[in-house]
């Protein structure tokens, strides 16, 4: 399970990592409490968290579900060796803790109740293989919850501070070109219902300032993360300089606000964990001609209400034309005929496939008729002339 997360390089040292992912914890923790609590999960069950850290996820676990067992899976030494100390009060008889990743398993690491994985699938390189995994991992009714970041909606503040947009653009370039997926948040969902799960559920959860306070936020960041992209090369100097002068301006404003977004999905393990689903893919009309189809030629400008009565009736929009006959055609723009800005699309490649015709997207949607529109901006040319034999047969 090797990934794009490295604990120093997101604060200056393990023990200030340590740190961060207590507070980072205890921002969220009133809120993903909650979640937990909706769940209905009976009293004695058996959890797993991967990718758990310095194990202060699982101690707050461990305060809903008091008769649960825990299985703690982590790859960082340091991060393990934390975990000893922390649940040697109370919890050393609880938590089974393994140093490790999910590949190469003990066999009694299954039938879980809960399995949680929290800020780990956007550091995975492949997590549609790692969320199967867990999957497997789980007991009938189970329920696996992922809960992750998504950087196009992440830390915002006010006064609003532009050079966080570009600190974030930096990360995420970084995270990509390592193999991490910073906008996985959005993706939780169809990880779920790919791997199987049912009954899934998907929601944000946002912090603010106002509500929990301006310690927990300031405690779960770190300069670390800036510094490093300016280390690497992700990110400029002056960028950085001048992101920490507004970020000191900011805390100082007497009505500063930090707001924070997470993202979860939970997903439930049915009696047969249905078949693994791939992605459903949008059905298109690009170029679906019928085999053998002859399409109408187009050997001047007054072709084109043949040419596009024939698109409306038989690749796209049908039912429009049970409002309009031939000769009102002509006087139809884009949204009589119901072409929007996707349907737009199909029609350009359709044309430049079966015409070589091109079209602007947007004069098309703001001519006044869609025939004036075709037939200003095509060239009838020698090799349009022939279109019926050259391109006619599908």
């Amino acid at each position: 399970m090797k990934g794009s997360y490295v604990s120093t390089e997101f604060s200056m040292n393990v023990a200030d990592e340590i740190r961060r992912l207590g507070k980072q914890v205890d921002l969220f923790w009133k809120k993903e409490s909650e979640l937990y609590l909706s769940l209905g999960l009976a009293s004695h069950i058996r959890i797993l968290e991967v990718g758990s850290g310095p194990g202060y996820y699982i101690k707050k676990l461990s305060e809903i579900f008091p008769e649960a067992s825990f299985t703690s899976m982590e790859m960082d030494s340091s991060f393990v060796e934390f975990q000893r100390t922390l649940f040697s009060e109370g919890l050393v008889d609880k938590v089974k803790i393994i140093q490790g990743n999910l590949e190469g398993l003990p066999a009694e690491v299954t039938g879980y109740d809960l399995i949680i994985a929290r800020l780990v699938i956007e550091h995975v390189q492949k997590p549609s293989e790692i969320v199967a995994e867990l999957t497997h991992l789980l007991n009938e009714n189970g329920k696996l919850v992922l809960i992750d970041n998504d950087f196009e909606n992440h830390l915002r503040t006010f006064p609003r501070i532009e050079e966080l947009n570009q600190l974030y653009k930096a990360y995420c370039g970084q995270r990509l070109e390592e193999g991490g997926h910073p906008y996985i948040g959005r993706q939780l969902p169809v990880l779920l219902r790919n791997s199987g799960l049912e009954d899934i559920h998907f929601d944000s959860i946002c912090v603010h300032s106002l509500i929990e306070g301006s310690d927990l936020f300031l405690g779960a960041e770190s300069s670390a993360v800036g510094l490093m992209l300016v280390k690497k090369g992700f990110l400029s100097k002056e960028i950085f300089d001048a992101l920490s002068r507004k970020w000191s301006e900011m805390i100082t404003h007497s009505d500063h606000l930090l707001m924070r977004e997470l993202y979860y999905a939970v997903g439930t393990r049915g009696s047969g964990n249905r078949q693994l689903q791939t992605e459903e893919k949008t059905s298109s009309n690009f170029a679906s001609n019928s085999p053998g189809e002859t399409l109408p030629p187009l050997n001047s400008v007054e072709d084109w209400s043949a040419i596009l009565w024939y698109y409306l009736e038989n690749i796209e929009k049908p039912e429009v034309l049970d409002e309009i006959n031939k000769q009102e055609l002509v006087d139809c723009d884009s949204f009589d005929l119901g072409i929007d800005s996707l349907a737009v699309v199909d029609l350009s490649v359709w044309l430049e496939k079966n015409y070589s015709i091109k079209i602007e997207i947007t004069e098309l949607l703001q001519a006044s008729t869609v025939i004036g529109y075709l037939s200003s901006s095509s060239e009838i040319t020698s090799s349009n002339s022939n279109i019926d034999s050259d391109h006619g047969e599908i």
